[in-house]
């Protein structure tokens, strides 16, 4: 059956939810028997999906007589260190068991983001784990509904599919802590956004909960935008210029550290005499740098793992497993020279 019976199209996952009045991903979860959605619900979108004709993907019906060794990856920056390295763990773990990985960048573009899912759904993939991008499209989500897929690192609102992340919110909240307890009181953060992407939301809600049990929030400075060195340099900009600048940066990654610190030595301003500051993510040349600078450890070994673990039992079992929802591993501030008491 056609979905409005003119015959243009089959029945999708997103005609059932739209006809139910039910979310995309919870009628997703009701037709594969998640343990998340109440027998209630399961009957009723089930009796829908067969009054209005619908299909289930033939991507998984052809899974069950062919096996196939692709996996595919889809990262947004193979620049940024974290991603690069993440990337290289998984296509290592993969090769070691015998899987063949397809790695696609993004670019936070969600119509690349597209294309790619699309050219590894022709590749007949395995599984797709992707860091998904803010405006994750509604054809992008229909198309991952249908294969097992994870996301890593973010986490999209139209995507039910599990979630594999390091604590954001709580590296944040340290990173804010351990300003405040040096003594700073303008305190600003500097971190990819937008705040509607889950990185976002929650290296916010960390970084929030801190200045509000300092009572600080007046105080308080956020700039989120992208997760790129020239966003970084000119948030950095905006914020030394204001008449009540900030003693002390939390910074969202490595990337954007590069802008930050451009953005002070252009100024002047030194770091952490004049200015101090903590990363996200902790490449080697943080160490290296002056007296070093302090910083979030990120558990990539162990999200990279996880992934790799997942799109490997796709392969190796065409697995069944159901994953958890969200799997978070916890971060570590490794303390170097760049945090000071503020000059008062």
């Amino acid at each position: 059956m056609s979905r409005d019976g003119t015959g243009r199209g089959p029945v999708t996952i997103r005609d059932i939810a739209r006809h139910l009045g039910m979310s995309h991903p919870t009628v997703s979860r009701a037709l594969n028997d998640s343990p998340e959605i109440g027998e209630e619900t399961k009957e009723k979108v089930r009796a829908a999906a067969r009054a209005m004709g619908y299909i289930p993907n033939s991507w998984a019906q052809m899974m069950r007589r062919q096996k196939s060794s692709l996996v595919g990856l889809i990262v947004p920056d193979i620049e940024n260190p974290f991603y690069s390295r993440l990337s290289k763990i998984i296509a290592d773990e993969a090769a070691s068991r015998g899987v063949q990985l397809v790695m696609a960048i993004s670019e936070d573009d969600p119509a690349l983001e597209y294309r790619h899912i699309v050219a590894m759904r022709r590749a007949r993939v395995a599984g797709i784990a992707l860091t998904p991008t803010a405006g994750l499209t509604p054809e992008s989500a229909e198309l991952l509904e249908e294969i097992p897929a994870m996301q890593i690192v973010r986490r999209s609102p139209v995507l039910s599919k599990p979630l594999t992340v390091a604590d954001d919110r709580g590296a944040t909240a340290q990173s804010a802590r351990h300003l405040i307890e040096m003594g700073h009181r303008r305190i600003a953060l500097v971190s990819g956004g937008p705040e509607t992407l889950s990185t976002g939301e929650e290296r916010v809600a960390g970084f929030m909960e801190a200045v509000d049990a300092a009572n600080i929030r007046h105080l308080a400075m956020i700039e989120l935008g992208s997760p790129r060195p020239a966003f970084g340099y000119a948030a950095t900009l905006r914020l030394i210029d204001r008449p009540d600048p900030p003693t002390g940066i939390v910074i969202g990654s490595s990337q954007l550290m590069l802008g930050v610190m451009r953005a002070l030595r252009e100024r002047g301003l030194s770091v952490p005499s004049d200015m101090s500051m903590i990363g996200y993510g902790d490449p080697e040349w943080l160490s290296e740098w002056g007296g070093g600078i302090t910083t979030i450890s990120l558990p990539v070994e162990q999200i990279a793992s996880n992934t790799a673990r997942f799109l490997c039992a796709q392969v190796e079992t065409a697995s069944a497993e159901v994953w958890p929802e969200r799997t978070e591993f916890p971060t570590t501030l490794v303390i170097r020279g760049s945090v000071a008491a503020p000059v008062t």
